[in-house]
C-alpha cells in the first residue's frame, strides 16, 4: 500500500525527487516546525534552531563564479538565511568538469563567506572524500532516518504521514520482531 506522499509523487519525473522532497519537507514543517527544530537544533549544535522562529523554504538561489546553483532548502530563523540544505535521494553531488567546481564545493564556499551553515540530507552515505571535505569546512551531513526519528515521535498527522513515506521509501525499517531472523535463516 502506497503513502499519500509516494501517490503525489507519481507524477513528477524521477529526476526531480530532490526538489519534490524539499517541497513536502518545507509544507509539513509549516504545520509542525518541532521536529524540524530538534534536527537542526542537534545536527548544528545550535539552540538557536530550537529558540528562533524557524522555517524552512524550497530552492534557494545563489551565484557562485561560474554561474547560479539552486540549493534544495534554505533554513531561516527569524527570517534571515541560517542554513542551505542539499537533499540527496536517489541522485549524487554534480562532480566538477572542466569548467565548473563540484555542486559540494560550490555550498561549502557561499556558506562560509555568508556564515551560513550546510547539511547535506542523504539517502546513502556520502564518499570518504565528500566527508572530508565537509568536515574540513566544519560543515554537517546526515541520513534521512535521523530525520525521520524526530517526525515518527511528533503526533502531528502530517509528520507521521511523512515518516510513513520515508519508511516506504527505504530510509527506514520497521521494528524487527524477535523471531523474524529464525524465520528466513536455516
Amino acid at each position: 500500500m502506497s503513502t499519500f506522499f509516494s501517490d503525489i509523487q507519481g507524477f513528477f519525473k524521477e529526476q526531480f525527487d530532490g526538489r519534490y522532497i524539499g517541497i513536502v519537507l518545507a509544507e509539513v514543517s509549516r504545520v509542525d516546525p518541532g521536529p524540524f527544530r530538534r534536527f537542526f537544533a542537534e545536527v548544528f549544535h545550535r539552540p538557536s534552531y530550537l529558540e528562533a522562529q524557524l522555517a524552512i523554504d524550497p530552492e534557494f538561489s545563489f551565484r557562485t563564479p561560474t554561474g547560479l546553483r539552486r540549493a534544495d532548502l534554505v533554513v531561516t530563523l527569524d527570517g534571515l538565511p541560517a542554513a542551505l540544505v542539499e537533499l540527496k535521494f536517489y541522485d549524487k553531488l554534480i562532480p566538477s568538469t572542466r569548467s565548473t567546481p563540484t555542486q559540494l564545493s560550490d555550498y561549502l564556499r557561499v556558506c562560509r563567506s555568508e556564515g551560513f551553515d550546510f547539511l547535506l540530507l542523504s539517502r546513502e552515505p556520502p564518499t570518504f572524500a565528500q566527508i572530508e571535505e565537509i568536515r574540513g569546512k566544519r560543515q554537517h551531513f546526515a541520513h534521512f532516518s535521523q530525520l525521520a526519528e524526530r517526525l515518527r515521535a511528533s503526533r502531528h498527522p502530517a509528520s507521521q504521514m511523512l515518516f510513513e513515506f520515508l519508511r516506504e521509501k527505504g530510509v527506514v525499517s520497521g521494528t524487527l520482531e524477535p523471531g523474524s531472523l529464525v524465520q528466513v535463516l536455516p
